[in-house]
């Protein structure tokens, strides 16, 4: 039982931590998704080949 109460605190310990991050990048997202038009997105990241794996790795 004692790890069980253990693993918890410790989950709960991870989320404090991590929530601040999450809601940058969430944030972030959500104002990428309303600037950069869907066209730009598809034009360089739509196809199916090396090229745009390549640049999607590089844009992050």
């Amino acid at each position: 039982m004692e790890y069980i109460i253990t693993f918890y605190e410790a989950l709960v310990q991870l989320s404090v931590a991590m929530a601040p991050y999450i809601l940058f990048g969430l944030l972030f997202a959500g104002v990428l998704h309303e600037l950069v038009p869907d066209t730009i997105v598809t034009k360089h990241l739509g196809r199916d080949n090396i090229a745009s794996v390549i640049k999607s790795a590089l844009m992050v």
